[in-house]
This record gives C-alpha cells, sequence and structure tokens, in this order.
C-alpha cells in the first residue's frame, strides 16, 4: 500500500486510441525510481532511445507482453520495456539518476471479462488476452490464469520461485514447471544419478556393488561417500566423483566378533574418519578408527539403530527394542526404558536420529508411531514436527520413517519415507510436508525408490543423497533451497 500511495495516475487512452489498437493506463512512481527484474534477461523487452516518458509508455502499450518500464535510469532518453509485475518478479528501488521514473500498466479483473469466452481469428484484438488454439480468450504468452483474482498474472522466471501445483505458474520457456515440493524448476531436478551401486537394481559384493544400503554419510570436508552395505557387513568409502568403493569397515563376512558386523542400519563419520555403526543383530555400536583392522564396542544396550554425535562428541542411539534414545550407552535422552508408546514423552521403535546444533535437539524418527520427533537438550518432553497422523501417503502423513537430517541452513528437516517410497521435506510448524524426491510408488526407474533407508546432505547442502535399499544403490538429487 505505501507504494501506491506514492503513484499518480495519468491515463494514455487518447494517444493509444488513436492508433486504433490497445487501450491502456499507467500509473507513474515519483522521481528517482527504477525497476529491478527477478530474471532480467527472461523480462527485459528492448532497450531503445524514446525523447519523452509518454513516448516510453506508448512504446510499452503496444507491446502486449510489456507490463512495466523505466525511463533515464542509466542514461538519457532511455526506454526499457519489461514483462513482469512488482509483486511476484521484480520491485521498484531508488535509482541515481534523479529525473528516472517507472511505469506500471493498471490492471483490474474488468480486462480480463472475456477470459474464457469465445474468440475468433478476426476478433478485436486487446492486449490482455489473445484467442487461443482452442478458440477462446486466453491469457497472452508468459502469463498465466489466476482465478483467485480473475486476471492473468505473470508466470514466475526465477528457479525455486513458490508456485502452486495444477497451475502454469512458472515460465515452461525456460524450461521450468511447478515441481511437486511447489517450487518452479526443471524437470531433471526429480531424477536422480546412481553414485553407489549398480545401475540395474541386483546387489553385489564387488567395489561397485552394494547389499541393500541403508546409513550413508558424506564427510563435510571433501565430500566423500560412506554407506552402510548392510547385507555385505561393510562400510564402503566413495571418493566424490568415483563409482568404485574402497572397504573401511568389516568386509570379511557377516559375524559377531570385532572384525565382522551384522545388519548395518546406521552409521556416523567425525571429521578423522573414525566411523560409527549401529551394528544391530549384534545389539551394540561399532567404532572403527580410521585405518583399524576391527572395531571397539562403544554401545551394547540393545539392538542399536540410529547413531551420532553432537559438537561435544557425546554419543546418540537409537535402541530399537528399548524405545530410548541414549546418551553416552547410559542416560536415557528420550523415551521411556522398555517402555513404548505414543505419547509426548514415548517412542515405539526408534530408528534413525540426528543431532541438530542449531537448536540443540535431537531428531527422532520414531518409526512405529509415524512420526519424527524433536527433543530439545535436557527435556524429556518430545514435539511432533512431521506426521504423527497415522501411517499413510498423504502430505500430512509418513509411513514408518527411518532416516532424517536438519538442514544447518534452513532448518528444514529431510526424511526418507521408507514404506512410502519418498523423500519429505518439512518446515518446523507447518502441518504437512512436500515430496522432493520419489513418487509415492515403488520403482526401479531414476525418479523412484524402493524402500529409503538413509538420507543426507553434503556441506553447502546442493545435493541430497539417498538410500535406496530394495534396489541396491544410493541415488544423488539436486537440490533447490
Amino acid at each position: 500500500m505505501f507504494i501506491w500511495q506514492l503513484f499518480v495516475v495519468i491515463s494514455m487512452m487518447n494517444e493509444i486510441d488513436s492508433q486504433g489498437i490497445f487501450h491502456s493506463q499507467f500509473v507513474l512512481t515519483n522521481s528517482n525510481k527504477k525497476y529491478i527484474p527477478a530474471n532480467f534477461s527472461a523480462q527485459i523487452l528492448s532497450i531503445t532511445l524514446t525523447n519523452t516518458s509518454k513516448l516510453c509508455a506508448l512504446a510499452c502499450n503496444q507491446n502486449i507482453m510489456c507490463s512495466i518500464f523505466d525511463y533515464e535510469v542509466f542514461m538519457s532518453k532511455e526506454c526499457r520495456l519489461f514483462e513482469g509485475d512488482i509483486d511476484t518478479v521484480g520491485s521498484i528501488d531508488v535509482s541515481s539518476s534523479p529525473q528516472s521514473i517507472v511505469g506500471i500498466v493498471k490492471l483490474s479483473s474488468e480486462l480480463f471479462a472475456q477470459y474464457g469466452q469465445s474468440c475468433s481469428s478476426n476478433h478485436q484484438p486487446t492486449r490482455y488476452l489473445i484467442c487461443g488454439n482452442d478458440s477462446t480468450y486466453q491469457c497472452i504468452p508468459h502469463s498465466y490464469w489466476n482465478a483467485l483474482i480473475s486476471m492473468c498474472k505473470p508466470q514466475l522466471p526465477i528457479l525455486g520461485a513458490k508456485c502452486s501445483q495444477n497451475t502454469s505458474m512458472c515460465r515452461t520457456d525456460l524450461n521450468l514447471i511447478c515441481l511437486p515440493f511447489k517450487q518452479c524448476g526443471p524437470y531433471d531436478l526429480l531424477i536422480g544419478t546412481t553414485i553407489a551401486g549398480y545401475d540395474n537394481a541386483t546387489n553385489g559384493v564387488d567395489a561397485q556393488g552394494l547389499g541393500q544400503p541403508r546409513g550413508i554419510y558424506i564427510l563435510p570436508l571433501n565430500n566423500t561417500l560412506f554407506v552402510g552395505d548392510s547385507n555385505n557387513c561393510r562400510v564402503q568409502r566413495f571418493d566424490f566423483g568415483s563409482r568404485a568403493g574402497t572397504t573401511v569397515a568389516g568386509g570379511t563376512g557377516c559375524g559377531s566378533n570385532l572384525v565382522r558386523m551384522s545388519r548395518i542400519w546406521s552409521i556416523f563419520v567425525d571429521n578423522d574418519e573414525n566411523i560409527y555403526v549401529g551394528d544391530y543383530n549384534n545389539e551394540r555400536v561399532a567404532l572403527w578408527l580410521r585405518n583399524a583392522s576391527q572395531s571397539v564396542v562403544v554401545a551394547n544396550e540393545g539392538k542399536m539403530d540410529g547413531v551420532t554425535l553432537d559438537q561435544y562428541g557425546n554419543l546418540y542411539t537409537a535402541v530399537y527394542n528399548r524405545h530410548v534414545i541414549l546418551r553416552n550407552n547410559n542416560t536415557v535422552a528420550a523415551g521411556v526404558y522398555n517402555v513404548n508408546g505414543n505419547s509426548t514423552i514415548h517412542l515405539d521403535a526408534p530408528r534413525g536420529i540426528f543431532f541438530d546444533q542449531n537448536t540443540s535437539s535431537i531428531f527422532v524418527c520414531d518409526t512405529r508411531n509415524h512420526r519424527i520427533q524433536q527433543f530439545h537438550m535436557n527435556s524429556s518432553i518430545g514435539i511432533t514436527v512431521a506426521g504423527g497422523n497415522g501411517a499413510g501417503l498423504g502430505p500430512h502423513q509418513l509411513d514408518s520413517p527411518i532416516a532424517v537430517w536438519v538442514s544447518s541452513k534452513t532448518g528444514y528437516i529431510y526424511i526418507a519415507d521408507t514404506n512410502n517410497h519418498r523423500v519429505q521435506r518439512w518446515k518446523l510448524n507447518d502441518t504437512e510436508g512436500v515430496t522432493i524426491a520419489g513418487t509415492g510408488i515403488a520403482g526401479q526407474d531414476s525418479t523412484m525408490f524402493n524402500a529409503t533407508t538413509g538420507l543426507t546432505l553434503n556441506s553447502d547442502e546442493t545435493y541430497l543423497y539417498v538410500s535406496d535399499q530394495n534396489n541396491n544403490r544410493v541415488q544423488r538429487f539436486k537440490l533447490l533451497v
């Protein structure tokens, strides 16, 4: 409202009527203003020289794609024409030129009253609607119909812009669509790249193969990938860009002695490349020091699943059959020992966990309650931050989540929604999440999963890595934040 109070309305009707084509009304800012488009190259229509701002407005009026112009921003008589608006794809700012101004085509729903009505090839043209291929009035190119306001609005030319499904809000000419997670982006963001495991979903025991991978971890220092290769009872290390893994823990078969493991669920790797392994069947956390030939038992209080460390070196473990999160193998940090339930103090079969330094809290995959619980340090009261609405495929539901990761930049919660074969992203205090990878249906192609069991983000949070358990692979997806 403040911006509009600065505007003075001028009518261009007389000049435009003489052209016999278009009618429009412009709103002019005060002087010393310029237009800042969100995507300059996608929104600029022309840069010319005209003698007056009124002639610049006339040039804008005669171009149906033009909805904004500015005049004398960078040089005398310079007239710049843009498509867009000042609400979603641009803004007005102070200019260094004292005489510069911005002009905006004034729109109202009455101008679009013919939308959807029949038209013909010899229809009287307007600057707001065109006669579409189906012989009805449609929005001009690079705009979409907004039914809430009964007007055509400019499509979003911005990678990552928020959008609504079942609309055409994103600039398709720029290869942008409204992705399932309600952001404008290219379709290939939904396509995963296999970075570990075979391409045909089969298991293997060689350097490239995997057998039902679960826990994964990206080392922030160099983007090295560590994979809990569960059925092969080993941890594989993959240097960035390499599909050939090196065994850095286990690898001599499955067993219960200190050189072997059985059914790996989660892993955590510190900056020295010491590896903490949730050795589930052996009911322990096995610590493999870097280059060690055997492990050291650092926790052994039940079926150890999730494992993580805080910034002080405290070890947290999710004990699946005890329904608790333990700190340093002896202190209950969340849940009630040997008692399962769905209240704020109970857990039921916890699996993946994540310690978030920004909030000093631990996030827990409360698997059988189909929810993610957040426990602040020194509090036994859990807060449901995702799911908790029964098992299901709805955006407000989860089905047996197994892994969780919290963004250090945005606070977004990324969840391996295992039985829904997808990755969900939730914001704190939201009542539902969005699917950012997977389709909700088990499959083998590059857009699908068959049981998501582990996930992690790289250090700058440009990529999401997902364990695709039953496809025996790890997939990587590019992220929009």
